[in-house]
This record gives C-alpha cells, structure tokens and sequence, in this order.
C-alpha cells in the first residue's frame, strides 16, 4: 500500500477500534451512563467488562460494522456480538448479546449523527461518519 491507509476497509479491526473508540472520547460529546460500571455485555458473562471505557469500544465496533455492511438493525448486532453461552454438562449454544447496551451505543451514534435508520430498516452510516472514520483509519500508520 503506498501512502497509508486510505480508508477502514484497509486497517485491521484490532488495530482501527480502539484508535476511533480514543477518538470518540477525545471528543467529548458523549458521557456515559451510570449504569455502564456495573452492567454486563451479555446474560451468560459473570462479571462487567474491566475497562471503564467500554462503551465507546463498543460505539467504535458498532460504527465499523455498520460502515462495513449497511442495513444491519438491532437484532442482526445481537447476534453479530453474541457468543457462546456454557451450559455445564449440557451441550453449548450460540447466544445473543445483550440488546440494552447496543441499543444505547446506536441511539448516542445517531445523536452525534455518525448512524442513521434506514427506510427499509437498519441502520446506515451517515457522511459524516464515513468521514471520520475514514480520517481515523488514514491517520492509523501502516
């Protein structure tokens, strides 16, 4: 690749996320909720996430996938951050993930105007959040 990254397609998620999460706190326009301490991710985790700044993590994967695949709703993230759920002796299943927290993550991304709905349902990225999140992964070093 020569000149860098031009936009997220060309940056690996691990490495994209928690630069664009950073700069979704930089910003400043979006304080979190009291509940985000205590709560889990999912019904089947035993204890909250170590991270007091999960939640702009999770704004920050939220935005990645939607800009990736437009149309995604709700219940389509639900399975997307889902994982396993343990069941002792008895065979394991797939889970969802807990509705609660991204349906907060989509609503303050479509408060700073980065997601919208789509008419046919989901959601889709804004062109301002197309650009700052390909302003995020350009700046990201290759």
């Amino acid at each position: 690749m020569s000149g860098g990254p031009k936009n997220v397609r060309d940056v690996h998620a691990d490495v994209f996320i928690p630069a664009f999460a950073k700069h979704l706190k930089a910003q400043g326009k979006t304080t979190l909720p009291k509940w985000s301490t205590i709560v889990k991710t999912a019904t089947w985790k035993e204890y909250s996430p170590y991270d007091n700044d999960w939640l702009y993590v999770r704004m920050a994967a939220l935005a990645r996938r939607i800009y990736l695949h437009k149309g995604l709703g709700l219940g389509a993230l639900r399975r997307e951050f889902g994982g396993r759920r343990r069941n002792g002796t008895r065979p394991e299943h797939r889970a969802l993930a807990t509705a609660g927290n991204l349906r907060w993550c989509l609503q303050e991304l479509e408060r700073l105007g980065l997601v919208e709905a789509e008419d046919a349902g989901g959601r889709r990225i804004t062109t301002k959040g197309m650009r700052d999140i390909d302003t995020v992964a350009s700046s990201i070093k290759a």
